[in-house]
C-alpha cells in the first residue's frame, strides 16, 4: 500500500515533507486545502477526524499530530538511516526534543497567532534560552549528529523566523544551528518550494 502523505502548504505538515526528504522515503503526496473543501470535510475527516494535518497512512494506518508522525517515521525508517537513535537513551533525548517541540516552543507563535503576543512572546523567550543552553553541548540537539529531532524542531523554528520577531538575534548556538540545519540538501529542497 505505501506511504500516502496528505499536505497543505504553509502549514505544520512542512515538518513531516521535511522529515520524508531527509529520510528519502517514496510516498505520494495528496494536497489537502486547509478548510471546508479538504481538512474539514466530511471525506477527510473518515481519514482525520482532527481535520489537520499533517497526516500519513502507511500500509493501512493512518497517523496524525506532527510529533507523532516524526517519531513514527523516525523509527520506522530513520535508524537504518542514521537520522534517528536506535532504542536507548539517546532516543529518549530524541523523543524529549521532538514532543518539546509541539507542546512548548510551538505554543508560543499559536498564542502570537491567536492575538495574545504578549504571552507567545514570553513562551518563546524561555524557549529560545532553552534551546540555546542545549546548543551549547553541540552543534545538533542530540550533540555532533544531525537527527530528525533537529529536523522537527527546525520547522518551528523556521515558523517564527517567517513571523519576523527576532527572537534568534540574542541566541547565537540557535542561530548558528539554524543556518547548519538551513544548509542541508533536503530541506533546502522543502524550504525552497516555499
Amino acid at each position: 500500500m505505501g506511504l500516502t502523505f496528505y499536505y497543505a502548504p504553509n502549514s505544520t505538515a512542512v515538518s513531516t515533507a521535511a522529515a520524508l526528504a531527509e529520510l528519502d522515503v517514496p510516498h505520494e503526496v495528496k494536497l489537502t486545502e486547509l478548510g471546508p473543501n479538504g481538512t474539514k470535510s466530511e471525506a477527510f475527516a473518515k481519514i482525520n477526524p482532527n481535520g489537520t494535518v499533517p497526516t500519513i497512512e502507511h500500509d493501512g494506518t493512518v497517523i496524525w499530530e506532527s510529533a507523532a508522525i516524526a517519531i513514527y517515521l523516525g523509527e520506522t525508517f530513520g535508524v537504518e538511516k542514521g537520522l534517528f537513535p536506535a532504542p536507548g537513551p539517546k532516543r529518549g533525548e530524541a523523543l524529549k526534543w521532538i514532543v518539546w517541540s509541539n507542546t512548548v516552543f510551538g505554543v508560543g507563535p499559536m498564542k502570537i497567532y491567536e492575538g495574545n503576543e504578549a504571552g507567545g512572546k514570553e513562551i518563546l523567550t524561555k524557549a529560545f534560552r532553552i534551546l540555546d543552553e542545549q546548543l551549547k553541548r553541540g552543534h545538533y540537539l542530540l550533540g555532533d549528529k544531525y537527527s530528525l529531532a533537529d529536523t522537527h524542531l527546525f520547522t518551528f523554528v523556521f515558523w517564527v523566523e517567517m513571523m519576523k520577531l527576532d527572537m534568534m538575534a540574542s541566541h547565537p548556538n540557535v542561530e548558528a544551528w539554524y543556518k547548519r540545519v538551513t544548509e542541508r540538501p533536503a530541506l533546502k529542497k522543502v524550504l525552497g518550494s516555499k
